[in-house]
Parts: C-alpha cells; sequence; structure tokens
C-alpha cells in the first residue's frame, strides 16, 4: 500500500471514528489559535535570537567559558591551566623571536683612493 493511501485510510478511519463533524466555527477557530500559537512561538524566537547574536552576550559567555578555563567554581585559580597557557604564550613568542629574526646587516667596506703623499 502506497503512502497516499495509507494516509487516505488513516484519514477515513478517524472520520468514521469520530462521529461528529467540526462546524466552519470550530475550524477557524482552531486556524485562530494555531495562528496565535504560531505568532508566539515566532515572537519567543525572535527574541532568543536577538539575545544569542547581541555582541554584549556573546563577549559575556565567552568571558564566562574563558574565566571557567582559570578559575574552579569555588573560585580557586587552576593553576595547572595557567602554568600550561604562560608555557605557550612563551613558547610561541620565542619561536616567533627567532623565525623572524631579521639577517645581520652586511658591511661593504668601500676603498677609497687615497691621495699620493709627496
Amino acid at each position: 500500500m502506497s503512502q497516499v493511501s495509507k494516509h487516505q485510510g488513516d484519514q477515513n478511519a478517524n472520520k468514521s471514528a469520530s462521529s461528529k463533524q467540526r462546524t466552519p466555527a470550530e475550524i477557524q477557530a482552531d486556524i485562530a489559535a494555531s495562528r496565535e500559537n504560531l505568532t508566539n512561538t515566532l515572537g519567543d524566537l525572535q527574541v532568543a535570537v536577538k539575545d544569542a547574536t547581541n555582541p554584549r552576550n556573546i563577549a559575556k559567555k565567552v568571558g564566562n567559558k574563558i574565566k571557567g578555563v582559570y578559575v574552579s567554581p569555588d573560585g580557586q585559580v587552576n593553576v595547572k591551566n595557567v602554568g600550561i597557557t604562560v608555557g605557550v604564550v612563551v613558547g610561541v613568542m620565542v619561536l616567533r623571536k627567532i623565525t623572524h629574526r631579521k639577517p645581520a646587516p652586511q658591511v661593504q667596506i668601500v676603498h677609497k683612493e687615497l691621495p699620493p703623499q709627496h
């Protein structure tokens, strides 16, 4: 049995199971209620997206994540993570200094002729 005919069979079963037919007014009321529900849902979604994309809220969220890495919930500094971060930063700085060294300036020797001595 195809999906369409199965769906139609389900609809026919539902119609025969419910002896009460809905009136146009009931259908319109259901549509209005659904529309109101959808409007509320979209409004909630709009507020949630606006809050989630607000730069201030994003910065606060990122700051809290970073703070969570270095400070435990009881307020103690996580020395291990701080030490790892300091080590990585110093290592990167040393590598940059080594790899971005300017070559030593080359000294050019200029020969000038001296005036003859008498």
